[in-house]
């Protein structure tokens, strides 16, 4: 199998058997499309750039195309950058968490067919043996914007566990 990443680095770099080809901006990654530097791919993963999915689609017609549903927010799905408004082009939707699948194959049934569940998954050993383990602590954190959808709901029930765990600390 080869395996490309477009659009992280400036230059072309090999590295544990998958090729970044290099191309900062929209613009040059259309070209490195355009010029043939990206091999016709089986498989289109997109994440953040899920609005190039036309432009795979026009160029590698044969390819399955998959949106890696991160973070997908309320505010995107008003906008026009709404990742369901391109489900010509995109294949699948696949969710790395189970709620968040959940939540939108109840709110857009009509495209259940198209969605399916990909955890995330991380390489401890690879990433983190050298990490030195630190002493356990009840802290709790929230990670995300204070703009994303649920963090009042997850405030309510954080008042509810660290009322029957007060040895528990929360950071924002």
């Amino acid at each position: 199998h080869e395996v490309q990443v477009l659009g992280v680095s400036p230059i072309d770099i090999e590295e544990e058997g998958v090729t970044f080809v290099g191309a900062v901006g929209r613009g040059a990654q259309e070209q490195a499309i355009h010029s043939g530097r990206v091999i016709k791919p089986d498989l289109v993963l997109l994440e953040g750039a899920f609005v190039a999915a036309h432009l795979f689609r026009h160029h590698y017609p044969r390819s399955k195309i998959v949106h890696v549903g991160q973070n997908i927010d309320r505010q995107a799905m008003r906008s026009s950058e709404n990742p369901f408004r391109l489900r010509d082009s995109i294949d699948l939707y696949a969710f790395v968490g189970a709620g968040q699948l959940a939540e939108y194959a109840v709110r857009y049934p009509g495209l259940r067919h198209k969605f399916c569940y990909l955890p995330n998954v991380t390489p401890w050993e690879w990433m983190y043996e050298a990490i030195a383990r630190g002493r356990v602590q009840n802290r709790i954190m929230w990670l995300g914007a204070w703009t994303k959808w649920g963090l009042r709901q997850w405030a309510l029930t954080m008042e509810r566990i660290l009322r029957e765990n007060p040895e528990y600390t929360w950071h924002l």
